[in-house]
């Protein structure tokens, strides 16, 4: 209490509008007299003389960066050089962080009085990445993610310089995961495998191929290059669940982490002090820590060590590094504050609960511990509060000039309004000479509050010109022409949101032009269709237009989870290499399925393959192995007993055709309007009887969405039964009498469902239909959302499964409401009522 007496200060009312002229380039409204300010002046004998109008004022935000904010503009409406003004914040790490990037954001230079955190800066981040590398088991999405910002290059030889996004897209491609081992194993197959010929489904020319092998070798190149460095001077450390106890020192870690910022560039001056600084931190680290102990200890030591603030190169004074500099705004905290000798103080964050306006008890010794502990004498939370009221007092009675105090009035984290200080409420009094001024006179004095509007002359950015153009007394008006105006891209935007919700089928609902020649299967020898691709233009032709038009391949990334190791679809790969194994085995070695030998050998393939997939998708911990392998012998004791009882008639298996490691071209099969070509595998056919076969695909899944009660075709979504019957009719020259689709795991239950000849005769009819929309470019959604649930581009369409299985997709419910009307529809219609 008693803070401006202690000033010396008699308050007397000025003016409160300072007029500026903003920075040319900027457009700014006749200047405002900004609502919500008290300004009063001190009387000039009184106070330091260098200041020409000194004020005390108070003011309250929305939040902390617009109270950043509203500091700058009214820097700038006052005209004053950011060498006269020192923000001080009551809680230097949110501020600083929030003012660090308004600064970056708007090119103003800042010294901080006690340094800038090392982790604000470019290497501390590439640092704290490194230590969270290989803290977690070496996850690659670290790596990939500062590859893709430029804060991790890769090393050049001098001619080929590949970017960082490049090599994160590359690195992404590679479905490394976790775990140190798998890097370079991982690079080293994928340029192995770039000595294989193209593959047979590559529809691009010779040179596009060969154009894209060359760049994928200079991405692949590079990472060797990268992680070989890296990984070669990082030790040996604990994987993430720490099964491995190895030991390590700090001074092994500090010397990985020196390795790993040789490839981190440092542009600007305070990324090179920080560089510096770091790096004589680890080289000490490096020279004196090298006792082993365990991995968290050793990476504790580390962090602390490296724990460092950076001061501005701009201070010139080597032996005070952290005083303020010419040209720089200068922000500090409550004990370093004042300091700078400025004439213009900004302290901020003066709300209810901030550090110095709370006292809270510590929570792992209280108050009452506290007291009992007489020889120590401990403070309790009431003498830590009086402290800190003390310093805060302090300061404000130590300043000189003109000061501004404010708040947030929203604290978002928790989602609650805050409240001004007691000491802010104490200077409102004095300030109004009103002793009995309440919360209420002050709440209504401080409204409105300062927000992303600006209420006076100054303009930050681009961003205060156009909210104070659209805007008047706070209120944003509709301006949609200007702004689409000066942002036609926004505008196209807008008029294509108009026309996907129109009722007309555009190209922004999939409708394209005509390119029969180029798109229609029929009439382009480039392309090779297999049964899944034309069962996802059965489902929905606008995924089929996403995925295999426009060539947008979902990211194949490995996710981790805690109780997960394989996904369906590696796990039903594993499955179907394991039975074929088996079989192809009892084949060779003339092994019969009711032999005592046959079980054994399921099992032996079985621990074979599951090993190999170890090496290459890694599971999140033991136990989870260990329990997803149990569960594959499981699967694999269902597929037995489907076996066993039957005769060892399968005459042919994995059978592959149109593909490069296959044994059959491509199979041509008449459509109407010409012919299609065909790639795939058959799982298995069995000769029933001589010229008769039984075409067998193994399902991995359930078999409740192949049941025969949603139709033969599905509405055109399930055709691999009929694609397959006449694709071994083809190859072999006999009569597929059935096809078969087998469940042979516990999810499964083993159960089969078959299909007759008789019921597949219509199938050119339904494959006909849906090539007809891909020659007419009609690439329109599915009217069903359940094709949404299980899809790679529903965040393209934003479509959404809820926690019920079901789905909700708006290109589904357009499609749903325009499904009968439209002609664009009528071949999908065709196809949907073959079934009928």
């Amino acid at each position: 209490l008693g803070i401006l007496q202690e000033l010396g200060a008699r308050v007397l009312p000025v003016d409160p509008v300072l007029r500026s002229t903003p920075p040319p380039g900027l457009v700014a409204p006749a200047a405002a007299e900004p609502r919500g300010r008290l300004s009063f002046a001190l009387h000039p004998e009184e106070i330091t003389p260098k200041c020409d109008n000194p004020t005390i004022e108070i003011f309250a935000a929305a939040s902390p960066v617009d109270e950043l904010r509203e500091v700058l503009r009214r820097c700038m409406s006052a005209g004053l050089p950011w060498d006269q003004v020192e923000i001080i914040a009551t809680d230097p790490v949110l501020y600083g962080s929030t003012l660090d990037s308004l600064a970056v954001q708007l090119e103003v230079q800042v010294t901080h009085a006690a340094g800038l955190p090392v982790w604000r800066t470019r290497t501390g981040r590439a640092a704290a990445g490194y230590l969270r590398w290989i803290q977690e088991d070496f996850p690659a999405e670290i790596p990939r993610a500062l590859l893709q910002i430029g804060i991790l290059t890769a090393p050049s030889d001098g001619e080929v310089v590949v970017g960082g996004a490049r090599l994160a897209h590359c690195l992404r491609g590679l479905r490394i995961g976790w775990g140190r081992q798998r890097y370079l194993k991982r690079i080293d197959l994928k340029l192995e495998g770039l000595k294989a010929p193209a593959s047979l489904r590559d529809d691009r020319s010779a040179e596009e191929i060969e154009a894209r092998r060359e760049r994928r070798k200079q991405e692949l190149v590079a990472l060797r290059t990268l992680f070989g460095a890296i990984l070669a001077a990082t030790p040996e450390v604990h994987d993430r669940f720490g099964a491995t106890r190895a030991k390590v020192s700090p001074a092994a870690l500090a010397g990985g982490l020196l390795t790993f910022l040789e490839f981190v560039p440092a542009r600007t001056e305070i990324e090179i002090e920080s560089r510096r600084r770091l790096e004589k931190r680890l080289l000490r680290v490096q020279e004196n820590l090298q006792r082993e102990s365990s991995f968290g200890a050793a990476i504790a030591t580390l962090r602390n060590h490296i724990e460092v603030r950076v001061p501005s190169p701009a201070s010139g004074d080597k032996r005070q590094p952290w005083s303020s500099a010419g040209g720089h705004l200068h922000f500090s905290d409550i004990p370093h504050g004042g300091l700078s000798g400025r004439n213009h103080t900004f302290v901020v964050g003066l709300h209810a609960g901030s550090t110095y306006d709370s006292g809270r008890q510590d929570p792992l010794l209280l108050d009452g511990d506290r007291r009992r502990v007489d020889r120590i004498n401990l403070a309790t939370s009431d003498q830590v509060l009086a402290e800190r009221r003390y310093a805060l007092d302090a300061l404000l009675a130590s300043l000189r000039g003109s000061v501004t105090l404010s708040y947030s009035a929203w604290e978002s984290t928790e989602g609650r309004i805050l409240a001004p200080s007691p000491t802010l409420l104490q200077v409102f009094r004095l300030m109004s000479a009103d002793p009995s001024a309440d919360y209420k006179t002050l709440h209504k004095t401080l409204r409105p509050l300062a927000g992303a509007i600006p209420a006076g002359a100054a303009r930050l950015d681009s961003s205060d010109v156009w909210l104070a153009n659209l805007s008047h007394e706070g209120t944003l008006l509709p301006a949609s022409d200007r702004v689409l105006e000066a942002f036609p891209h926004l505008g196209m935007g807008l008029r294509a949101e108009r026309l996907r919700e129109s009722d007309v089928m555009t190209s922004h609902r999939g409708a394209i032009a005509p390119r029969p020649e180029v798109l229609d299967p029929r009439l382009s020898d480039k392309i090779v269709l297999s049964a899944s691709r034309l069962e996802m233009l059965g489902q929905c032709p606008l995924r089929y237009f996403i995925r295999h038009v426009l060539r947008i391949e979902p990211p194949e990334d490995i996710e981790f989870t805690l109780d997960e190791w394989l996904t369906p679809m590696e796990r039903g790969s594993l499955l179907h290499k394991v039975y074929e194994k088996v079989l192809r085995h009892a084949v060779q070695n003339q092994i019969h399925p009711r032999d005592e030998k046959f079980p054994k050998v399921a099992e032996e393939i079985l621990e074979e393959e599951v090993t190999l997939t170890r090496h290459r998708v890694p599971p999140p911990s033991d136990v989870v192995f260990e329990a997803e392998a149990e569960g594959l012998r499981m699967d694999m004791r269902v597929f037995l007993r489907i076996i066993r009882p039957e005769k060892p008639r399968w005459a042919h298996l994995e059978i592959k055709f149109g593909m490069s490691e296959g044994k059959y071209e491509a199979v041509e099969l008449d459509v109407p309007g010409g012919t299609i070509r065909m790639r795939g595998a058959i799982d298995r056919i069995d000769e029933v009887a001589p010229g008769e076969l039984r075409v067998i695909d193994y399902k991995t899944g359930r078999a409740g969405s192949f049941s025969r009660s949603s139709g033969v075709y599905n509405g055109g979504r399930r055709l691999q039964h009929a694609l397959y019957s006449a694709v071994a009719e083809r190859i072999l020259e006999g009569t597929a009498a059935t096809m078969e689709y087998q469940f042979p795991t516990q999810a499964g239950q083993g159960e089969a469902i078959s299909f007759a000849r008789a019921d597949l005769s219509d199938w050119p009819e339904v494959v006909g239909a849906l090539i007809e929309m891909v020659e007419l470019g009609n690439f329109v959604p599915t009217q069903d959302a359940g094709d949404c649930g299980i899809c790679d581009y529903q965040t393209v369409c934003r479509a959404k499964r809820n926690d019920y299985g079901g789905a909700s997709s708006p290109p589904a419910a357009w499609g749903k409401k325009h499904f009968s009307t439209l002609e664009a529809y009528e071949p999908l219609r065709r196809a949907r009522g073959a079934d009928k």
